[in-house]
């Protein structure tokens, strides 16, 4: 008797060959083997190389370029009104973002955000809000680009919260230090947020990260 067995061929620039079958006398390995083993590597080969191939392939045409954009995401342990709510109002997202702000976001609305712990303020226009599903705005932070907070109901009790921040007008060096520097800073606010919401504890992690203790020391 003849069995089938899938073999993946090495990624080339332009596309994924297509799978080939070979037959092989099944009296060397049984049948349910060799198929289980032959699903495995291709399910290997593609996990591995798949997000190289489909850069290499977004960047081959214009139209199709892959956008750089930062994006962070963290599930915490309250009801998604909660979690929405705490973006919206600044009496709670004090308690683990900016220090303070010129008022609750809304649409069409500009509102200043301060650190004042650096002597740093942001003007942050409110584009778009969808209660409970998604606040969209731009950000001040030189240049402009625009953040997106999206809001996914997993139980009602837990909410999946993605971060997303676009429109990039950097590139070679300064892009990757900007998109580096925004990934950072925004896992830090998804961080302190969980641990406000969930244990209504203010880590103070956006003070603690640049603390001047650490600019002064060797002074």
């Amino acid at each position: 008797m003849l069995v089938q067995a899938m073999h993946m061929n090495t990624l080339e620039d332009d596309q994924i060959q297509a799978l080939r079958f070979h037959e092989c006398e099944s009296s060397a390995v049984p049948c349910r083997i060799v198929y289980e083993l032959a699903i495995l590597i291709y399910a290997e080969a593609n996990i591995n190389n798949f997000t190289c191939l489909r850069f290499r392939q977004n960047n081959k045409t214009m139209e199709n370029k892959e956008i750089p954009r930062v994006e962070c995401q963290m599930m915490i342990r309250k009801p998604v009104s909660q979690v929405f709510q705490a973006f919206i109002d600044p009496a709670i997202t004090t308690n683990f973002w900016f220090t303070k702000s010129s008022g609750n976001l809304e649409v069409g609305k500009t509102v200043k955000w301060e650190w004042e712990m650096y002597n740093v303020s942001s003007d942050v226009l409110v584009k778009e809000i969808i209660p409970d599903k998604k606040i969209s705005i731009e950000w001040d932070n030189t240049p402009v680009t625009t953040v997106d907070f999206e809001f996914t109901a997993l139980t009602d009790d837990t909410t999946y919260v993605v971060i997303k921040n676009y429109g990039f007008h950097q590139t070679g060096d300064d892009l990757i230090r900007a998109i580096n520097d925004n990934t950072g800073g925004f896992t830090t606010v998804l961080d302190g947020l969980k641990a406000y919401l969930e244990y209504n504890i203010k880590l103070n992690l956006i003070a603690d990260k640049f603390s001047k203790e650490l600019s002064n020391h060797g002074q």
